[in-house]
């Protein structure tokens, strides 16, 4: 039972840093403040997905991961979407 509990608070952690990681990537990389970057199509669980759309403000932006590695910060190529 104690192995199952463990299982499970990893796995809820290891999901809110994947949704945490993916914002900080994305704030960073257009310039935007974490707290004021919205997903359109939700956040990320468990991993990072290969491609998310990120907004702030009035902008729209397309994002990848890039050089994620286990001892780095995550980072990533954000291309502005114009209509």
């Amino acid at each position: 039972m104690k192995v199952l509990l463990s299982i499970g608070i990893m796995l809820v952690a290891l999901f809110l840093n994947a949704c945490s990681l993916q914002r900080q990537a994305s704030a960073v990389e257009i310039g935007c403040e974490a707290d004021k970057v919205v997903f359109p199509k939700g956040e990320s669980s468990l991993f990072m997905p290969q491609y998310w759309e990120a907004n702030c403000g009035n902008r729209k932006y397309v994002c990848q991961p890039s050089g994620i590695a286990i001892f780095q910060a995550p980072s990533a190529k954000c291309k502005e979407l114009v209509p």
